[in-house]
């Protein structure tokens, strides 16, 4: 749904008198409690990336070391592995994303 909203928002900003709406919009207190929303949703994106970055060194170390948990064997370390790099992908892609609408909501 995030990325949704954040492809209507690009689209809209490309259409000048959607523009002109999105601009008069910024005046209003709804829009300063958008932005903090989407402050907040970038750290959290960001934070979690982080942690399933760590999760991605641990597995990566467990598989070069073979040190596995009695319950754990490869083929499900290496699952988890394949994904923790997808959540951590779509993590920062949408953490990109954010960030790209601040440029173009401030430009």
């Amino acid at each position: 749904m995030r990325n949704n909203a954040q492809l209507i928002l690009k689209d809209l900003w490309k259409n000048p008198e959607s523009r002109k709406g999105l601009v008069e919009a910024t005046k209003m207190q709804e829009f300063v409690r958008f932005v903090m929303f989407l402050i907040n949703d970038t750290t959290w994106c960001l934070g979690e990336a982080r942690s399933t970055m760590m999760d991605l060194m641990s597995l990566t170390k467990k598989l070069e070391t073979r040190d596995f948990e009695s319950d754990e064997n490869e083929a499900n370390v290496k699952e988890r592995l394949r994904r923790s790099g997808g959540q951590t992908r779509s993590l920062l892609q949408l953490a990109h994303e954010n960030l790209n609408m601040f440029g173009y909501l401030t430009a």
